[in-house]
């Protein structure tokens, strides 16, 4: 008997601006195959999905790499088990990262996993999936903290520091707001919704940490990406949104966000978006709750010899 299929994964092995100057040496080599320690980065991707028993995993790219990338997965990488599918879909040009999923929306069926080719991690797979189990999440969202080097860099050029304002109450153990610095004017404060303030009176900011761009989804999220043609990025529209239909109860209708859940899902929400409580006897789980987990490394990180200390982040809802 074969495993029960529980999530499907889909890497995102786009071009890489960040890194195109390696590619281009590297007589163009896709940026999810850059080696590192002597192995592509997609490797450990596979691997850490597989070490899961991840079994349906679906790799995005573009038609530039689709040669290079076809010859590993299928003439060179080598399957943890013979149950594993991976299939390479390759697109015409490039697209923010909500765009691509679109194109592979009837083929999830399941909750799934978005992680980038760029991402090498150490922490166990279950450490990760078990988070997303145990309280039924809308997202799953793994954040790293910046080192110290790194952060010098940036406060010396506002454009290289990849790091975001990320606002959490630890009391319900939820993030709350989350914007990158780099969007952030420095003449300014932060805009904060009233509703937001009103709700969780106490938010801790915490301004060195950076959006690792590993997600595990709950599928109807699935349903709403391909609905709202406006949400382009998982990081810029998605993301912000479900952040702040916790508290906005104005959004979350307007959007229509109860379409797209599961009824016992969508009045739960509705329960957490109210001002007046919940019923007596109902309980309401945090929308985000914080987790402190072990360490991972993302190439740019590697390549300088800095890792520090992550976190993952829950977008929760009860089924």
């Amino acid at each position: 008997m074969g495993d029960i299929q529980e999530f499907q994964a889909i890497i995102l092995a786009g071009v890489g601006s960040r890194l195109s100057v390696l590619t281009e040496d590297l007589d163009k080599v896709p940026k999810a195959l850059l080696p590192v320690a002597n192995k592509p980065m997609l490797h450990y991707q596979l691997q850490w999905l597989e070490s899961a028993k991840i079994t349906n995993i679906i790799v995005l790219a573009q038609n530039s790499a689709r040669q290079k990338i076809n010859e590993f997965l299928y003439k060179t990488y080598e399957l943890s088990s013979r149950q594993t599918k991976i299939e390479l879909i390759c697109l015409d040009e490039a697209e923010g990262s909500a765009d691509s999923l679109r194109h592979i929306k009837d083929k999830i069926k399941f909750d799934f996993i978005v992680l980038s080719s760029d991402l090498i991690i150490d922490i166990p797979a279950h450490t990760v999936l078990d988070t997303f189990r145990a309280l039924r999440s809308t997202v799953t969202v793994l954040f790293s903290e910046s080192s110290k080097a790194e952060r010098s860099e940036g406060r010396g050029n506002k454009d290289e520091d990849t790091s975001d304002y990320v606002g959490i109450n630890h009391k319900k153990a939820r993030l709350l707001y989350m914007a990158p610095k780099v969007d952030v004017d420095d003449d300014t404060f932060l805009s904060l919704h009233m509703a937001l303030i009103k709700k969780f009176p106490v938010i801790n900011f915490h301004t060195h940490l950076r959006d690792a761009h590993l997600y595990i989804f709950n599928r109807w999220v699935m349903d709403l990406i391909y609905s709202k043609k406006h949400i382009s990025s998982l990081k810029a529209d998605l993301l912000p949104l479900l952040i702040e239909c916790q508290y906005n109860k104005n959004l979350y209708e307007r959007e229509g966000i109860d379409q797209f859940q599961p009824q016992s899902q969508s009045m739960t929400t509705a329960y957490l978006c109210s001002t007046t409580g919940t019923p007596d006897g109902m309980t309401i789980p945090p929308f985000m709750r914080t987790n402190t987990v072990s360490e991972h490394s993302s190439p740019n990180q590697l390549y300088r010899g800095m890792i520090g200390m992550n976190y993952s982040y829950d977008v929760l809802t009860k089924r």
